[in-house]
């Protein structure tokens, strides 16, 4: 995991590994930094919402703005509004794809807003 990240996971991946003498490895797994979850000191990132995050990725979840395009495919699910860059904090109606509809998904856990909300 990246100095100052709150978490990371690897996209789950089938027959990955990597062996030592008799012992497998598969590339798998998740981890999240402990400050990230509830009751963790950080006052924005203290709620766990770090970890659902990260496990969407293992689930094979994208971000919703994986191209930083309105018309990309975002996390690749058909009702997700398209939204064109991560978002902060937590603005509401926040709309950075103004000709598509709906609003950028704020409350979507594969976004980047804060546990705030």
């Amino acid at each position: 995991m990246a100095v100052g990240a709150w978490g990371s996971c690897n996209v789950a991946k089938e027959n990955v590994t990597a062996s030592f003498d008799d012992i497998v490895f598969r590339e798998d797994g998740c981890n999240i930094n402990y400050l990230s979850l509830p009751g963790g000191p950080h006052p924005v990132v203290n709620l766990g919402y770090t970890a659902v995050h990260e496990a969407g990725h293992w689930f094979g979840l994208q971000h919703v703005f994986s191209t930083f395009a309105c018309d990309d495919v975002g996390d690749t699910i058909d009702d997700t509004p398209a939204t064109s860059e991560p978002t902060t904090g937590c603005p509401i109606r926040k709309d950075s794809c103004q000709d598509m509809p709906g609003l950028d998904p704020i409350h979507n856990f594969m976004d980047y807003s804060d546990d705030a909300w």
